[in-house]
């Protein structure tokens, strides 16, 4: 450090000498922060490894652009609202296009990375269906889409939905019966007893 400074102030006056050395700390400080703020960029993209027929495959998976990350939020989305719908709570049922989902995906072969851009190559490259799903969720993951919280966040919107039908539904239908029966409850009139 000594020397750095040495050769900064050389012949100069003190003046100069304290500018010179601002200076280069300056430069040395924006590098800095610069390396650090590009340390603290969430990463583009990710190594995967999975077993393959036995053999470690690895697989570079990469983050989706901004359209193409809200379609598929919004393809799952539709796909978890219509299974709660239908009453399969936990299923994976018609799953969003695999495609869709693997946008970006490569398998690196050999040293080389091969597009899975088709259902061949995703079954080539997979192997199993399991293999596909683990792929699948870990895309997923890396892209920050969640499957299961959308899932628990729509099927507590359903049940809330659900449980203000019922209630309104045995209200109505209670003072049906009520009523049949000769029984009317004056809501202006009620107390506690």
């Amino acid at each position: 450090m000594k020397n750095v400074i040495k050769n900064l102030v050389g012949g100069r006056n003190k003046a100069e000498a304290v500018a010179a050395v601002t200076e280069a700390a300056s430069e040395q400080a924006a590098k800095d922060v610069a390396a650090a703020v590009e340390r603290a960029k969430p990463a583009t993209t990710a190594r995967i490894t999975l077993d393959v027929d036995g053999e470690p495959r690895d697989f570079i998976v990469r983050r989706y652009p901004a359209a193409h990350g809200l379609r598929v939020a919004r393809m799952i989305d539709r796909e978890v609202a219509e299974r709660l719908s239908n009453g399969k709570i936990g299923a994976r049922e018609g799953e969003v296009g695999h495609l869709a989902v693997l946008f970006g995906v490569t398998a690196v072969v050999g040293g080389d990375e091969v597009a899975i851009d088709g259902e061949d190559a995703i079954n080539t490259y997979t192997s199993t269906w399991q293999n596909l799903a683990a792929l699948r969720r870990e895309v997923l993951k890396f892209n920050m889409i969640d499957e299961e919280e959308i899932e628990a966040k729509m099927g507590a919107r359903i049940w809330l939905t659900t449980g203000a039908e019922m209630a309104a539904g045995f209200l109505s239908a209670s003072a049906a019966l009520l009523e049949s029966n000769g029984l009317y409850i004056d809501p202006k009139n009620v107390s506690k007893q």
